[in-house]
């Protein structure tokens, strides 16, 4: 029995603080990684848990979820240690980036960013990198759906500046 997409948002969003707790205990064991950046694979994990869990086969979504959670953080560590291709692709759509080669001491992905507040952390990970819709990102961090999109212009405007001012040095 496939779940409807209103009960797999309304576990997402009733679901998130379990995100948000591994997350936080991942963190106390790794220096080289954000929270952020935790907190953003946990709720891709969160995602997938929705959309594959099955109240028919198993038991409690909490426990199916914690799982998903974990592992799309630890598949997430894996891929830092593969570089930071996926973002890179993806936020290269913000701000028509040529096809160069990236330098091997600067992290793409995380040098646009930085500058971003949290909440637009969570918002351009939630748009670009999980491809929620803007209602549902509003949902997620209860927010109006016209605040989503004015946090979305705003990430675009300041990634796109920090491209400009940084984009000599994060390509060789």
């Amino acid at each position: 029995m496939e779940l409807m997409n209103d009960t797999k948002k309304e576990l997402i969003i009733s679901h998130i603080y379990l995100a948000d707790k591994i997350a936080k205990i991942k963190k106390k064991n790794l220096s080289y990684v954000s929270y952020e950046e935790l907190q953003s694979a946990a709720y891709f994990g969160l995602t997938q848990a929705a959309n594959k869990y099955n109240p028919d086969l198993n038991d409690s979504f909490s426990a199916f979820a914690f799982y998903r959670i974990s592992g799309a953080i630890k598949d997430y560590l894996r891929e830092l240690s593969w570089g930071t291709k996926s973002n890179y692709i993806k936020i290269s759509s913000l701000v028509e980036i040529p096809s160069c080669k990236m330098s091997k001491n600067n992290d793409f992905f995380h040098i646009l960013i930085n500058n971003l507040t949290e909440i637009q952390k969570k918002v351009i990970t939630l748009y670009y990198i999980e491809d929620f819709k803007i209602s549902t990102i509003g949902k997620i961090l209860d927010l109006h759906e016209s605040r989503i999109s004015q946090i979305l212009s705003d990430c675009k405007l300041k990634i796109r500046k920090e491209w400009s001012s940084k984009k000599s040095e994060l390509f060789i």
